[in-house]
């Protein structure tokens, strides 16, 4: 699940919002508990400064996005409405994988035949073969959640994705047969014997990179320039409009269909166990089932859309709700739900609210 942030040209809105913490207590940042040896990820830098991670949160920014639509003064001109409009700025956490010494799986016996060198150099082999792996993992995710979505969604052409990403379909083949390679010289044991004529005749492949080396200042002021088109946005903002569907002509809002900008979207669960796409317009919140009809995808509308002026958001503690599922009450406590929230009508009236559920604290607090 991909959550999109804001999008450039955001038009003057006037409108408050309001949003809740049950237990009266801010929200806290909190540091991911990890007692594992954690790589960080340095392979693909270049990649990195001309695009920013993605991130599998469902609610990406979900609560400061909703705070910062407050803007105070039903008097001031668009110009002084548009300044006023600041976004809220997270620290984008680290992307961290788990990361397991070679030696850490070898047999004692088999420790205790090798040298504290040929352990170092067989670290050191393990090593690169695990970075090829996660590169691989990288510039396929960087083709999915970056590269296709926005040839599709026509927002660049083929020839400026190249320009900023190069040639994907070149890089993921060449380190995948490196990869393939060290495979092949890795022996039962886990070790391997000689690698040197393995990198001597693999280096040269690395020719595929010098056009995208070469053109990264070009590829950086290509993207500052489509980063400040507002039509980038709307256009993703008109393809899923589209993909709506209504079991109700009530559902439908003048508001849905004169969205210019996608704040964010995102699957998450809801508290009968059973998972929503959501949708977060300028003035909108939306949500619904994703239904497929004669071999095509589309979102069906689910309940009615709640106008972001209408809506409150409240914080649940860990524990306050349980949620349904297949498995509810087969492991006692377990379905006591974690990471949740709740968005409703502030006007208790219609009676409507939706109890949901992000995939972890990290996602819920951004």
């Amino acid at each position: 699940m991909v959550a999109h942030d804001e999008i450039g040209g955001l038009l003057p809105i006037k409108r408050t919002i309001r949003v809740l913490d049950v237990n009266n207590q801010p929200f806290r940042e909190q540091e991911e508990p990890s007692n594992k040896r954690v790589r960080p990820l340095a392979r693909v830098t270049s990649l990195a400064n001309l695009i920013s991670p993605v991130r599998n949160g469902a609610v990406r920014r979900f609560g400061q996005t909703i705070q910062s639509f407050t803007l105070r003064g039903d008097h001031r001109s668009p110009a002084s409405a548009q300044k006023s409009f600041s976004r809220s700025t997270v620290p984008t956490p680290t992307k961290r994988r788990s990361s397991v010494l070679w030696s850490e799986m070898l047999d004692i016996s088999m420790k205790e035949s090798l040298t504290t060198r040929e352990i170092k150099r067989q670290e050191a082999i393990y090593e690169l073969s695990r970075g090829e792996q996660d590169l691989i993992e990288d510039l396929k995710l960087a083709r999915k959640a970056y590269h296709d979505p926005m040839l599709k969604l026509s927002i660049m052409s083929e020839e400026e994705l190249t320009h900023i990403f190069g040639d994907l379909d070149a890089y993921i083949p060449l380190h995948e047969d490196l990869l393939a390679r060290i495979g092949e010289a890795t022996k039962p044991d886990g070790t391997v014997e000689q690698i040197g004529h393995i990198l001597v005749n693999w280096l040269p492949g690395l020719n595929a990179y010098k056009g995208y080396c070469s053109n990264q200042l070009a590829a950086k002021a290509l993207l500052d320039q489509k980063k400040q088109d507002p039509r980038k946005g709307e256009s993703e903002c008109q393809y899923y409009i589209d993909k709506l569907g209504y079991l109700d002509e009530k559902q439908k809002d003048p508001r849905i269909e004169a969205s210019k900008v996608q704040l964010c979207h995102g699957e998450l669960k809801i508290k009968s166990g059973h998972k929503l796409y959501i949708f977060l317009f300028q003035d909108i919140l939306v949500l619904t089932r994703l239904v497929k009809r004669n071999e095509r995808h589309s979102y069906q509308v689910y309940r009615q859309p709640i106008p972001v002026q209408e809506l409150v958001l409240e914080d649940l503690q860990d524990g306050d709700v349980r949620m349904g599922g297949p498995f509810r009450g087969a492991f006692g406590n377990s379905d006591k739900a974690k990471n949740i929230f709740r968005v409703r009508f502030q006007d208790p009236c219609p009676g409507q609210s939706h109890t949901l559920q992000a995939n972890d604290v990290f996602h819920k607090q951004q």
